[in-house]
């Protein structure tokens, strides 16, 4: 439902800044954001108004080794992922008298889900004693291999829904009248986890 609904929005978003060239503009960016531990891939894209007020929708996400599992866990190790879909509105202005740098705020909304993993229960390996009593090599080396292949740990996933609010503080940096590299800081609060974190992002103008 998300996707769909993010694609009916982008999609909307295109039409009028087609539409309407002498007052809108599109603009995308793409870059890292930081988030609980987390190092969302950012994807973001809308209209810029008069070159000064902005609407936006992102899609973030990361998927990463789970970073609460035992210090001793043993097997294939399970993943965490994240997923963000967001909508901010945003307000640019020139700092001083520079045409290089500019200096935007945004502060919107987003809603998405965490799958992690929790209830750690320690389960041992058991060597096979009827192959190892009468093949005691063979049994050895069969032991061997599965408690290669064993996972010391059962474990349960966690999905976790929330919504929240968010929003972006950046410094930008145009290296052409198009591009620019921006950097700064975002937060985030919602029914999961509230937290700051960094940006960094590449911007394009249409």
């Amino acid at each position: 439902m998300y996707k769909s609904l993010f694609l009916t929005t982008f999609l909307f978003l295109a039409f009028i800044a087609q539409s309407q060239e002498r007052n809108f503009r599109s603009q995308s960016e793409f870059g890292i954001q930081t988030y609980d531990g987390f190092n969302l891939k950012a994807f973001q894209t809308g209209i810029l108004f008069k070159d000064t007020w902005m609407l936006e929708l992102g899609i973030l996400s990361d998927n990463q080794e789970a970073r609460n599992l035992p210090s001793n866990f043993r097997g294939e190790e399970p993943k965490e992922h994240i997923q963000i879909y967001q909508v901010q509105i945003g307000h640019t202005i020139s700092i001083g008298n520079s045409e290089n740098f500019s200096f935007t705020t945004k502060l919107g909304m987003h809603t998405g889900w965490y799958n992690g993993v929790k209830n750690f229960a320690y389960d041992p390996f058991e060597d096979n004693e009827f192959i190892s009593s009468f093949l005691p090599v063979l049994g050895s080396i069969i032991n061997a291999v599965n408690e290669s292949n064993h996972t010391n740990y059962n474990f349960r996933r966690d999905k976790v829904y929330y919504k929240g609010i968010n929003g972006e503080m950046l410094i930008e940096y145009w290296l052409l009248s198009n591009f620019a590299i921006t950097g700064g800081a975002n937060f985030r609060i919602n029914n999961y986890k509230n937290d700051a974190g960094l940006s960094t992002k590449l911007l394009v103008l249409f």
